[in-house]
């Protein structure tokens, strides 16, 4: 036996095949028979769901792609079965787990051949969304508990209707509050979606009915001392009727009531006032404030004695303020304030009427009192301080010693008046002046009297002889001519002085000196005079020539000439020092005089007659007298010399 498999591939067309057979013995010989074979179209069973998993119920349509196919049956695998070539077909799952159907499709030739295919087809469960809530309906704010009820569902979405939402993983009670601020019943579509993992989703509604909500509100005046009134005013919204409870005691049902409360401890005391607002729906709001009432103080003291003359002026104060958390501030009416709380006894300083207040105050409370004390004046008592006698001018700060004066006339004996209270006055003559001060005050009028000396002031003068001076032997002479004076003192500016009345001094050194004279008198008083440049000191007197010069050639000069250009030999003169009285003459060798000067500072400039003198040999003569007194005389040749061209 042999088997082989024939094929046809073509799905329409039947395919003939010819099979021969050959036998052969073992001699060779051979025989054969051929035979046909036909082979019908081949068929293949095939099929496309349009969704392979899907939710319940899962609505799939098949579509077929079957080759070769005549008829055609579908077994779904959920009981139901259908011959058609493409069916459609809802497939359910009402159970809690996921569901599969396997669909066969059996698909027959017309020669009765068959081809079948399976696939599966998955159905999952249909959550069921489903919750309780205990009320639909009541006042904001309105907190609604929500227990979810849902089936075959892993995920949830709650929509609350009022633009709030939530999604969770769990069926754990959800609580979520409601509010309405409108004057309406306000409406909420509470919704919640339970959907599964894979994405099949189930919804439920309802309705969450919320009043109106009523608002408790108010303002006041809400802190004073006690007794304090306080005023309410009713801020509230949506109210309907109304509670008051004041925290004292006291309670009312009016709209905008008011209060008066009263604190009598020892300390400040809040009180909690709490409004019940009701509205038409039986809504209720509270608020709570406080008032802040404060311990008021009640100052009161007593002041003795009331009245008394001065210089009796102490007043005694005794506090009877109630007992509290105080601060005192007593004010005497002079100026003067204390702190305390018992102050000693206060003494004034000058009569009158003196109202004295005491403040007692808390942080927020204050009360005052006042009482007016009397102190009568007493009689006024002038007394003028010492002023001791002393030199002209005699300027004197008088010091008033006076008691219960308001009113003043100084009279200073010089014709001269002030109204000062201590004045200051100057005496411009020596003698003796009788000064009165008159007090008048507002218990009568007192006098005093001072004496007071001005002493003479000396005039101090002097006159000097001879003012120029030479060493080494030269004195000068020093004539007081002071008035009034019975001591000296003398300063020669060299560092020597005296004490004689007139005097003489002998200057060892050369220089300028500037002599002073103090004069005192016998009361002390002094006066000085100064004279700067007062003695000139020379030094011993000389007078020498040169032997030689040369005139300038461009013409006379007049023969002036300055010791300090020594550089310069154009003019004949002498060097000299102490020299008073002076005559030079020049004179030719046949004894013809050619120049004469009578100034120590003018000498010969070599022309006579404006004409210059001819190179040679020139007699001089001098004669004169120091500062000192001593003269002098000499002859001497000079020479004249040209300068050459």
């Amino acid at each position: 036996p042999v088997s082989h498999s024939f094929s046809n591939a073509s799905y329409s067309n039947n395919f003939t095949y010819q099979v021969s057979l050959t036998a052969e013995n073992l001699a060779g010989c051979t025989s054969m028979v051929s035979k046909n074979v036909e082979v019908y179209p081949a068929i293949e069973a095939a099929f496309t769901p349009s969704v392979a998993e899907g939710c319940h119920p899962l609505v799939v349509n098949f579509a077929n792609e079957s080759q070769g196919g005549y008829s055609y049956s579908w077994d779904f695998g959920d009981g139901a079965s259908r011959d058609v070539f493409a069916p459609v077909h809802t497939f359910n799952n009402y159970s809690d787990s996921v569901v599969t159907r396997q669909v066969r499709l059996v698909a027959r030739s017309r020669y009765n051949c068959t081809h079948e295919y399976t696939t599966d087809i998955v159905v999952h469960p249909m959550p069921l969304a489903r919750f309780d809530t205990d009320m639909l309906i009541d006042c904001p704010p309105f907190d609604v508990p929500l227990t979810n009820t849902s089936l075959n569902a892993d995920h949830y979405h709650w929509d609350f209707g009022d633009g709030n939402m939530q999604d969770v993983n769990h069926m754990n009670v959800i609580n979520h509050t409601f509010d309405n601020l409108t004057n309406d019943i306000a409406i909420y579509d509470l919704q919640l979606t339970a959907s599964s993992t894979f994405g099949c989703a189930d919804s439920s509604r309802q309705k969450i009915f919320v009043y109106p909500r009523t608002y408790a509100d108010f303002s006041m005046n809400d802190e004073g001392c006690s007794p304090f009134a306080a005023s309410f005013m009713n801020e509230s919204v949506r109210g309907n009727t109304y509670q008051w409870d004041f925290g004292d005691g006291s309670f009312t049902s009016s709209t905008n009531p008011s209060n008066v409360y009263f604190n009598f401890s020892e300390r400040d005391t809040i009180y909690q006032v709490i409004l019940t607002s009701t509205s038409r729906n039986g809504c209720v709001d509270t608020k709570i404030d406080s008032v802040y009432v404060y311990v008021q103080p009640d100052a009161v003291f007593t002041a003795t004695p009331t009245h008394q003359e001065f210089p009796l002026s102490t007043v005694s104060l005794n506090n009877l303020t109630n007992e509290g958390p105080w601060n005192y501030r007593w004010s005497m009416g002079d100026g003067s304030s204390f702190v305390n709380r018992n102050p000693a006894d206060y003494t004034y300083a000058h009569w009158g009427e003196y109202e004295i207040q005491l403040l007692v105050s808390s942080i927020h409370c204050i009360d005052s009192v006042a009482h007016n004390i009397r102190i009568f004046p007493s009689a006024p008592v002038a007394v003028i301080d010492t002023v001791f006698p002393d030199c002209k001018p005699l300027e004197v700060q008088f010091v008033n010693n006076s008691l219960y004066g308001n009113e003043y006339l100084w009279e200073f004996d010089d014709g001269v008046t002030s109204a000062e209270f201590e004045p200051f006055h100057t005496f411009e003559e020596d003698g003796i002046y009788n000064v009165k001060l008159t007090v008048k005050g507002d218990g009568g009028i007192s006098y005093d009297y001072r004496q007071v000396e001005v002493y003479q002031v000396p005039e101090a003068d002097f006159h000097i002889t001879p003012d120029i001076v030479m060493l080494p032997d030269q004195l000068s002479r020093f004539f007081n001519i002071s008035k009034y004076g019975e001591f000296y003192y003398w300063d020669f500016g060299d560092g020597n002085i005296s004490h004689e009345e007139t005097t003489t001094h002998q200057y060892t050194e050369v220089g300028v000196y500037e002599v002073s004279l103090d004069v005192w008198t016998e009361q002390g008083c002094r006066d000085r005079m100064v004279k700067a440049s007062a003695v000139t000191v020379l030094g011993e007197g000389e007078i020498l020539f040169p032997d030689a010069f040369k005139p300038n050639m461009s013409g006379p000069s007049g023969g002036y000439f300055d010791q300090m250009q020594l550089e310069r030999n154009e003019i004949f003169h002498p060097f000299w020092e102490g020299v008073r009285e002076y005559k030079l003459e020049i004179y030719n060798r046949w004894g013809e005089k050619l120049f004469e000067s009578n100034d120590v500072n003018i000498g010969w400039d070599g022309y006579f007659k404006g004409k210059l003198c001819p190179q040679g040999v020139y007699i001089w003569k001098v004669m004169g007298n120091y500062n000192n007194g001593q003269t002098f005389s000499e002859a001497g040749n000079v020479t004249l010399l040209h300068h050459p061209r």
